[in-house]
């Protein structure tokens, strides 16, 4: 019966492995930028961009990563975004739920898609938080004939893709936690 309850706990621990979460470092050095742009209402660019528009830039040894969003409605401090266009190293597929918090100055998205593991694209979906470095200590603002926008501008302190576990690995986790509380349970009630 000890043999089985400690390959049962085994079978546990190790079938969860699979519920860790990756991090892809998209690594600043040795050269970032960041943008946030603001469109006043009568601007020639708010039809295109709505209120608002974050661009950024990493250059690593493993290419380019570049995302930008817009379409943007603020609200205090953050800006959710409607529009995005990326081409990151190694990745393919689609941002959702752009935010931007100007008082943290940083942008998050989801993804869904797939990641280029060095053979084959495998399914890679996360989160892409990315952490701007002075983004409010360079402004300034254009104005020529109706184009008129302003703008913040720094590099990038951060910028990590980490994935989100996959639901199975998950339940495998939470259902062998469950089992092994109701076997200490057993145990400390025959005690």
């Amino acid at each position: 019966m000890k043999f089985l309850i400690g390959l049962t706990l085994l079978a546990c621990a190790f079938g969860a492995l699979p519920a860790h979460a990756d991090s892809v470092n998209l690594s600043t050095a040795p050269y970032s930028y960041s943008y946030a742009y603001t469109f006043p209402a009568g601007s020639y660019y708010a039809p295109y961009y709505g209120s608002s528009l974050v661009e950024t830039e990493t250059w690593n040894a493993s290419g380019v990563s570049i995302f930008e969003a817009w379409g943007g409605t603020t609200v205090g401090n953050l800006t959710h975004f409607s529009q995005t266009w990326s081409s990151i190293s190694g990745f393919v597929g689609t941002f959702s739920n752009p935010t931007f918090n100007s008082a943290t100055d940083v942008l998050t998205a989801a993804f869904s898609g797939q990641e280029w593991n060095g053979t084959a694209w495998v399914p890679f979906n996360g989160h892409l938080t990315e952490v701007f470095n002075n983004v409010n200590g360079y402004s300034g603002s254009y104005n020529y004939g109706g184009w008129q926008y302003s703008y913040t501008a720094g590099g990038v302190t951060s910028a990590n893709l980490t994935s989100v576990p996959e639901p199975g690995g998950l339940m495998l986790m939470g259902t062998g936690q469950v089992g092994i509380a109701g076997v200490i349970r057993r145990k400390l009630v025959r005690a």
